[in-house]
């Protein structure tokens, strides 16, 4: 995941968390609710902005990008249903098996 990405869906689920709205945020920003939507969707967010609306969650820019980073998973095994859906697809197993020797 684009870690641009990773940071917006960190702030999502952290507005979720505090019950904060696109309104909230709009209002912090004093921007649309619009402008609030064509920001995440367009994954184009300025530091500053990105700043205000930590400060309206309560938290530091840094403790958003360490939330950020805790969310990034690493997959080290699969289960039994992803497994055998492998299995189906033998050329998807084996783009993943290419995948995991150049790691």
């Amino acid at each position: 995941m684009a870690q641009t990405q990773l940071v917006l869906n960190t702030l999502k689920h952290c507005l979720k968390e505090k019950n904060l709205t696109y309104v909230d945020v709009a209002k912090a920003l004093s921007l649309s609710e619009a402008s609030i939507k064509r920001i995440f969707s367009e994954k184009n967010i300025s530091l500053h902005r990105l700043d205000i609306i930590c400060q309206l969650l309560g938290m530091e820019l840094t403790d958003l990008m360490r939330r950020a980073e805790k969310q990034q998973e690493v997959i080290s095994e699969l289960t039994l249903e992803q497994e055998q859906e492998f299995l189906k697809k033998t050329q998807t197993l084996v783009c993943c098996l290419y995948a995991i020797k150049r790691l």
